[in-house]
């Protein structure tokens, strides 16, 4: 990619992937409520209250963006207009982060920045095909957006202490950040022999702390109600009905693929902090999700995917060059 040609080529194809899954939620999914479902979480009134009306990053962002507007346009465009407007662009920027910092760390497991390319369009086409019962989900989004912040700070040695306010914005965006900080536990040496340790340690407990504290305020802030009732009750009932409904299995494999099972057979051959990296987070994720709700709205597996199985396909693939050779 020297001659610039091929660089605008290439930014073009970019561009194309991270506008293609904003369309598929306007088109597939639930993305044309998003302003009503926006508003209410404005007026304290979301209509699933918990977790919803707690997951207040996105929100308020948004609104943060859109009061100037409406006083810069004042009346020139439709409310409708103006935060659809807000809506697409918000997305489509943060496809265009994901990618930045999914291909910023994919540099860790291969020297290939063809395969890297290569793992756009299948990140493009799993947000895609994640729609089902789906809006605009920004907080899924920044989940992932996170995650590879977080994993980025620590496969490039940079300062931890960086954690501290990624934690804090993440605690804001959604709960499942409490699994953030353990992502420390990659530089496991650093816990218990490391000349760092106890800053290691300090970090960890801080993130912990913030979390807790994050966690807890917006729920004091907001009024505390119960989880909302989503059709079905959490645990044993929902845990069988996504293991054995048809529909889930075939969004599961509409956005997955089959990449979980094969990343679980091949893990053993990968490198060691991606091997700690899968047994931190999949399992965890995945039982917290198909216990508690819906497994078919796969948007919440988009974060396993990007940070774990395909980042276990590019070692894989690595490996297997260096021990065979490209022509093999």
């Amino acid at each position: 990619m020297k001659n610039w040609p091929e660089k605008l080529g290439y930014g073009f194809l970019i561009i194309v992937l991270a506008i293609y899954p904003v369309y598929t939620n306007l088109v597939y999914g639930y993305a044309e409520y998003q302003l009503i479902r926006h508003l209410k979480f404005i007026n304290h009134d979301s209509y699933f209250f918990n977790p919803w009306q707690y997951r207040i990053l996105a929100p308020y962002l948004i609104e943060g963006i859109a009061i100037p507007l409406k006083q810069i346009f004042k009346g020139a465009i439709s409310e409708h207009t103006l935060y659809f407007s807000i809506f697409k662009a918000l997305r489509f920027c943060q496809h265009l982060v994901i990618f930045g910092l999914a291909a910023k760390f994919y540099r860790h497991f291969t020297s290939s920045r063809l395969l890297i390319f290569l793992t756009l369009p299948v990140m493009a086409a799993a947000m895609g095909a994640a729609t089902l019962k789906s809006d605009f989900s920004f907080n899924n989004y920044f989940d992932i957006i996170f995650y590879l912040a977080a994993l980025n700070l620590i496969f490039s040695e940079s300062d931890i202490r960086w954690f501290l306010p990624l934690t804090f914005l993440a605690a804001l965006n959604r709960e499942t950040s409490l699994l953030l900080p353990f992502l420390l536990f990659l530089n496991y040496k650093e816990f218990f022999a490391g000349a760092h340790r106890k800053k290691y340690w300090i970090v960890l407990l801080s993130c912990l702390v913030i979390f807790a504290l994050v966690f807890v305020g917006v729920r004091i802030y907001f009024g505390y109600q119960p989880p909302t009732y989503i059709g079905m009750a959490t645990g044993w009932p929902m845990l069988k009905f996504n293991l054995t409904d048809p529909l889930t299995i075939l969004e599961l494999l509409a956005t997955l693929s089959i990449l979980p099972i094969f990343s679980l057979l091949h893990i053993g051959n990968t490198e060691k902090r991606l091997q700690l990296l899968f047994w931190l987070l999949v399992p965890a994720w995945f039982a917290i999700h198909f216990w508690l709700v819906w497994a078919r709205e796969t948007r919440i597996f988009l974060v396993p995917l990007i940070v774990v199985f395909l980042p276990v396909c590019l070692d894989l693939v690595q490996r297997s060059l260096q021990k065979t050779g490209p022509k093999s």
